[in-house]
């Protein structure tokens, strides 16, 4: 097997267990970190991996799936055709203006040009819609990477740590060579971030990772200026 496959089978494997474990949960009822689904709300989920979120949580309301893993995507389409999955980046939405009830990111902004997103969520939002994301504490971010300690893995923690904290002070990550935008985030940094970008309302809780919410204001304001 090349690399190249070796790299789909993963993609394959990961998304098919998450997909397994959401609908174990479901029906036993186990409690789920996720965002309220409204009746009639028009969903956008950034990071979707191959829509396991959505599949299984969301399948009742309209829904659009973003990722830039086409590998995540193809398998999601093979579980459900009928569902609308883009591939696209989350700093480029491709969608117009006030298209989305709900914008959700699961653990995907940590790997994002953390600003430019937040501007396009707030574009993309309709009046007094809602925004809600999962994203990494310190503390989740050193269990993720410290848990086999080899130097490969405490160099990118090293890195990330950084980039973590050039976000917090300079409110914008560096694109590193190895780490890429990879960060963690802090609740000030991060309500800084959503103030700036024209949020409202936001609301924060911790379970084991770092959970943000917030709301676009009904009334429309002049778009940010987001430094590139």
């Amino acid at each position: 097997m090349n690399d190249r496959e070796q790299v789909k089978q993963n993609v394959i494997a990961y998304h098919s267990r998450e997909l397994r474990e959401m609908k174990d949960r479901a029906v036993t009822g186990a409690r789920e970190v996720l965002p309220e689904f409204r009746a009639g709300d028009r969903i956008l989920d950034i990071g979707c991996g191959a829509g396991q979120t959505l599949i299984v949580k969301a399948s009742a309301h309209d829904c659009v799936g973003l990722d830039v893993n086409m590998d995540a995507l193809e398998l999601g389409r093979s579980w459900k055709p009928e569902l609308k999955l883009v591939c696209a980046p989350a700093e480029a939405l491709p969608f117009a203006p006030e298209s989305f009830d709900l914008v959700m990111a699961r653990v995907s902004l940590p790997y994002t040009n953390i600003p430019l997103v937040l501007a396009e969520v707030a574009r993309v939002l309709k009046p007094s819609g809602r925004f809600w994301t999962l994203l990494h504490s310190f503390g989740k971010l050193r269990k993720i990477y410290l848990r086999d300690l080899n130097w490969r893995r405490v160099g990118a923690f090293g890195l990330v740590s950084i980039n973590g904290l050039v976000l917090h002070f300079l409110h914008r990550p560096l694109d590193l060579p190895a780490s890429r935008l990879e960060t963690f985030q802090t609740q000030s940094g991060f309500q800084y971030l959503l103030e700036t970008a024209g949020f409202e309302n936001i609301r924060f809780e911790q379970e084991g990772m770092l959970l943000a919410s917030a709301n676009k204001p009904t009334a429309v304001r002049d778009a940010p200026t987001v430094r590139t």
